[in-house]
């Protein structure tokens, strides 16, 4: 979980992740040069759940450097990319283990996510790979690629860790826009596996990195 200036909703964000139905996991938390108390925030919650490791930049590094920091530290095998400002919810974890456990094939899990911005509550669904996938089924492996590329909910995925580091993580020259990046990189070398299930929310919100680039 990279954070930057993100405390009016790392409380909120960290109790989805603690909450989850699945225990095994370390929940990594990087501060991004942040100064309005995320960190401290964080080092609290760190202290009262031993599954939280707390590491800290100089300075701001950026998401897609901070996310790297966060990759080279994991231990486990899978990775499951979260941000302080949103919310995990229920089952995520739970399900893209038992998928990737049971599929040795598979690279990539991902489900459905939903978008809430902050000025009226609007709830947009985020449609992924239509193209590809059929509503009448629950549990779709993509072998194959598609002549054009749908995004996926970055937050909505769990990678193994060991596919994500041999692709390289992610370009830190890029200000928005890693997550896509890296997916497509994983496309050429992986299979993915679709979940008709929801299971995150993303806050759009006036200081969130996907407003501030016009990426809406």
């Amino acid at each position: 979980m990279p954070v930057c200036n993100a405390s009016r909703y790392l409380k909120k964000s960290i109790k989805s992740v603690l909450n989850q139905s699945f225990r095994a996991f370390e929940l990594i938390i990087c501060d991004d040069g942040s100064t309005d108390g995320s960190y401290e925030i964080a080092k609290q919650y760190q202290k009262e759940d031993s599954r939280i490791r707390l590491l800290r930049n100089s300075q701001n590094w950026g998401v897609a450097r901070t996310r790297n920091k966060i990759l080279a530290a994991a231990v486990g095998k899978y990775i499951a990319p979260h941000d302080a400002d949103d919310i995990m919810l229920a089952g995520r974890l739970a399900k893209g283990v038992e998928v990737l456990d049971r599929n040795p094939d598979i690279g990539v899990v991902f489900g459905h996510a939903i978008t809430v911005e902050e000025k009226n509550r609007k709830e947009i669904r985020i449609a992924y790979a239509r193209k590809v996938l059929s509503d009448r089924q629950d549990k779709i492996t993509i072998s194959g690629r598609v002549e054009t590329y749908t995004k996926f909910p970055h937050g909505s995925a769990t990678f193994r860790t060991k596919l994500v580091r041999e692709a390289g993580g992610y370009l830190e020259h890029l200000k928005v826009g890693e997550d896509e990046d890296l997916f497509r990189r994983l496309w050429e070398k992986t299979n993915f596996y679709a979940i008709n299930q929801i299971f995150y929310i993303y806050r759009i919100h006036s200081k969130s990195l996907t407003v501030k680039h016009g990426n809406l």
